[in-house]
């Protein structure tokens, strides 16, 4: 048993030869389209993101917009501003379309929607991922300075 061996036979074809030059011209070839894919991400990430962000939202991104339900019941009702939790709701409601992510609502042009539901002061939020990611910190820390 100390003296296994393990024979492999690959078959190569005769015609199947490659030169220096090939190998050469393969290697070149990897290195042209990994700068150009690297050129391509930077520019396009640093240009092109940047400015379609900037400038205003697309349909593309309002196609990414997902449906959320944040309860705030619970932090309203111990809002120390307001005696009465509708007018506690009206604010938030302010706040939370000046202060997160202003450019993608609706009322500023956007594809993101804000809703309430009445019976237990939910709120129906269609935003992005990105607008979801922001709510979620807004409403965290909000529920840490009270």
């Amino acid at each position: 048993m100390s003296n296994f061996e393990f024979h492999l036979r690959i078959p190569f074809s005769p015609r199947a030869k490659f030169g220096i030059k090939t190998a050469l011209l393969l290697v070149l070839l990897v290195a042209i389209g990994l700068g150009a894919y690297k050129w391509g991400r930077r520019n396009g990430i640093d240009d092109g993101y940047l400015t379609g962000y900037e400038e205003g939202w697309n349909d593309s991104m309002s196609a990414k917009v997902t449906k959320a339900e944040y309860r705030v019941y619970d932090m309203l009702s111990k809002s120390q501003e307001h005696s009465d939790v509708h007018a506690a709701l009206d604010d938030f409601l302010e706040e939370v379309q000046t202060l997160v992510e202003p450019n993608s609502w609706e009322r500023n042009g956007g594809p993101a929607s804000l809703s309430v539901y009445p019976q237990n002061f939910s709120l129906i939020v269609h935003q992005t991922g990105r607008g979801h990611e922001a709510l979620k910190e807004f409403i965290a820390a909000k529920e840490d300075a009270q």
